[in-house]
Order: structure tokens, then sequence, then C-alpha cells
């Protein structure tokens, strides 16, 4: 599954509305060093969650969040439930994923914020989640919509080696943000990109950074 079309560092600065996403995904120890290679064990979406993040007035408007059935692995590995805020018996409990992106379909329509572009840190949220609504057999609700990677952006302003791009807990130390005490924790993840959208935009050193030449 290709990238979404991506927005680079003027247009991110210059955008009027963002949809914040973090998903959280089955995993196994191995999954993130193999980025989840193994055909066998793919990245099953098990919570999601949506912030409608208006810039210009540095405003969260609502939110969507919601548990998810994986189809193919249901029984959720002992790391996965040691990592996330996530339970078996939630997951046992959870609607499968085609009712979930038709949840948040209507929760965008509703907001009327159809098209606008989504943001998070990295792009494997968008990638796995365009591949988890092919496997449901039901439409990608973004697939239209370019995307704002904050990882890349914090890479590019703080100037990384490429392969030395921070994570987004060594970037909230360089920063002088406080720790996200609940990481992994969907919702908490997505309200927390509210903090780094908020610098980047910000910050003087930034936006000199970030400005078109």
């Amino acid at each position: 599954m290709a990238q979404p079309p991506m927005i680079g560092p003027h247009e991110f600065r210059l955008a009027t509305r963002l949809i914040l996403l973090d998903l959280e995904f089955t995993c196994w120890e191995d999954s993130l060093r193999t980025n989840w290679s193994d055909s066998e064990r793919p990245p099953e979406v098990i919570e999601v969650a949506l912030v409608a993040y208006d810039p210009a007035r540095d405003a969260v408007s609502e939110s969507f969040t919601s548990f998810v059935r994986p189809s193919r692995n249901v029984e959720l590995s002992r790391y996965c439930t040691d990592l996330l805020y996530i339970s078996q018996s939630d997951i046992d409990q959870a609607p499968p994923l085609k009712d979930v992106l038709a949840g948040l379909a209507e929760w965008v329509a509703r907001l009327g914020i159809s098209g606008v572009p989504t943001c998070s840190w990295g792009v494997n949220d968008r990638i796995f989640l365009a591949q988890g609504a092919q496997r449901s057999g039901c439409g990608d609700p973004f697939e239209a919509c370019r995307h704002a990677d904050l990882r890349l952006l914090y890479g590019m302003a703080l100037r990384c080696p490429p392969a030395r791009i921070c994570d987004r807990d060594e970037a909230r130390r360089i920063l002088g943000l406080s720790p996200n005490h609940r990481r992994h924790s969907a919702l908490a993840d997505a309200l927390g990109l509210v903090q780094f959208c908020r610098m980047l935009r910000s910050d003087r050193a930034l936006h000199a950074f970030v400005a078109p030449s």
C-alpha cells in the first residue's frame, strides 16, 4: 500500500484544520523491528482515535475513539496487552473495523471535515488503516486526504540525520514537554499531537526553518 500524499512544512504551518490521528495495532515483540513483515501477523487495528483540531485557534473541537475487534488474530499477544492500555475483554466486546470506519465516516461528515489533512507521528497509521479497510472490504475514509507526518517534520526542524530521526518520546524531552504518561493509549497519543502541532507552528526558530525559501 502506497503512502498517502504528504504535506510539506510550509503547507503544514498554513493549515487551518487538521485531523489528529493515532491507532493501535495487534503486535508482537518483533513487530516494530520487522515492520509487521510476517503475513500471518498483519498490523490489525485494535484502537482508533481522532481529534478535530483548529490550529489557528489552538482548539480541539471533538474527538472520536473506539476499540476494534481484529479478524485475523483475535487473541492478543501478551506483549500487546502489556504494552497497550487494552485488554482482551475490550477487544472481545469491540465492533469490527468495518463498523468502526462507518461510524468514523459519519463523525467526519457531521463535523464537515471531509478532505481535511490527517496528521500523525509517522505515516504507518494511514498506511495500516488503508490496508485494514481493504482487508475488511470497505473504503478508506481518508483515501483522498493528504497527510502531515509530524515525525518527519520534527526530524527536519531539529536537523536530525535521516538515520536518527527521533521518536516522539525523545522529541518531547528535546522540546521540554512533559512526558505523556498514557503513551500507547490512542486518544492520549492523538491529543498529545496537539503540543507538537502548536510548537511547530508557533516557535520562532521552527518557523524560520519551515518558512518557504
